[in-house]
């Protein structure tokens, strides 16, 4: 079995066969095929945001000032290294990342694929929504997940 030292604090030992990696708190082994799915898994999940401002007077109109991506490449749910380590999954990044936010309400009350996840109250108190009366509410939507994926991250998040 070679060795390969990383210039994090990590280990790579492979084989023909075998891949295993060491971290100062667990090993983590694959099978030479498992390890190639894990590396070179296309597409990567990811969360991309998207943002709509609310002014008095677009609310007026029924429509929004302004809508566009705050972040259109995503935040990568795939777990690295350590998160596999840590027995993380997809899912539960997903999860974590949504906990983390704090309330986000699906767009839908019964689950469909393609479901995304709306912040509403991200813009509240801020320096322009109290001067200008400028609403910002985000979504977050679920890119490359599979339809179980999605379905439950719905259900973790009280969908």
């Amino acid at each position: 079995m070679n060795r390969l030292t990383l210039p994090l604090p990590v280990r790579l030992y492979f084989s023909r066969l075998l891949w295993r990696l060491e971290f100062a708190t667990a090993r983590v082994r694959f099978t030479a095929r498992r390890f190639r799915r894990f590396v070179m898994r296309q597409p990567l999940a990811v969360i991309k945001t998207t943002y709509e401002i609310v002014t008095l007077e677009s609310a007026e109109h029924g429509d929004v000032e302004s809508r566009g991506w705050v972040d259109d490449v995503g935040q990568s749910m795939e777990p690295d290294a350590y998160d596999i380590a840590d027995k993380k999954t997809r899912v539960s990044l997903a999860l974590e990342f949504f906990s983390n936010l704090g309330y986000v309400e699906p767009s839908s009350s019964a689950f469909h694929p393609g479901i995304w996840y709306t912040e509403p109250e991200y813009g509240l108190g801020t320096r322009e929504y109290i001067e200008d009366g400028e609403l910002e509410t985000r979504a977050y939507h679920l890119y490359n997940f599979t339809d179980a994926e999605q379905e439950t991250i719905f259900n973790g998040i009280g969908g």
